[in-house]
This record gives C-alpha cells, sequence and structure tokens, in this order.
C-alpha cells in the first residue's frame, strides 16, 4: 500500500492545502507517450525497464512499486478554467473539441 504524502510546503507553495486540492476536474492535457514497468523500488528511486529511474520529486509524487508502470508525458498543457469531470480508473480521454480553446 502506498503510503507517501505530498509535503506540505510543496502544497502551499501552489496556493494549496490538503484540504482544498481540486478534485472532480481536469486541471491540464498532456500526451501519453510511453510507459515502462517498474523493476525495482529502492525507496529513494525506483528502476524502470528499458534502463530508465525515477528519483528526485517525480519519485515522491507518484507510486513505484514493483509491477507498477510509470507513464512518459509530454506537451502538458494547464488549462485556463478546470473542467468538471467525473473521475474514472485507468487511462481516458475526454472530448478534445470540448478544451481546444482553454489550453494555454
Amino acid at each position: 500500500m502506498w503510503t507517501r504524502t505530498v509535503p506540505p510546503s510543496v502544497l502551499v507553495k501552489h496556493g494549496y492545502t490538503e484540504s482544498d486540492l481540486p478534485v472532480g476536474v481536469i486541471l491540464a492535457t498532456c500526451e501519453l507517450v510511453n510507459c515502462f514497468k517498474v523493476i525495482a523500488d529502492e525507496g529513494a528511486s525506483a528502476v524502470l525497464d528499458a534502463g530508465h529511474a525515477v528519483s528526485g520529486n517525480e519519485y515522491k509524487f507518484d507510486d513505484f512499486s514493483e509491477g507498477r508502470f510509470a507513464r512518459e508525458l509530454v506537451n502538458a498543457h494547464v488549462l485556463e478554467e478546470p473542467i468538471l469531470a467525473k473521475g474514472k480508473l485507468n487511462l481516458w480521454e475526454y472530448p478534445f473539441t470540448e478544451i481546444a480553446g482553454q489550453i494555454n
């Protein structure tokens, strides 16, 4: 079970507290370009397949337990306004035409 939490100082830096994080909304868009299986979680970093590794803040903000997958994302764009959306498990797409004018 993943038990890491976001350090409060990181939330405050971005104007949030643990109790007012946005939920139930789309905040940004991105492109998924690759997935890598986690081979080993070493406590402060993780070894991924294909010779990749994760450490630092990237490691701190996700669950890199052995057997899970790490995603490589590119072209991330924060939306001007959050869009209400019902959460879903797994990967899912949102109709791009509804948000095309909001991408920064």
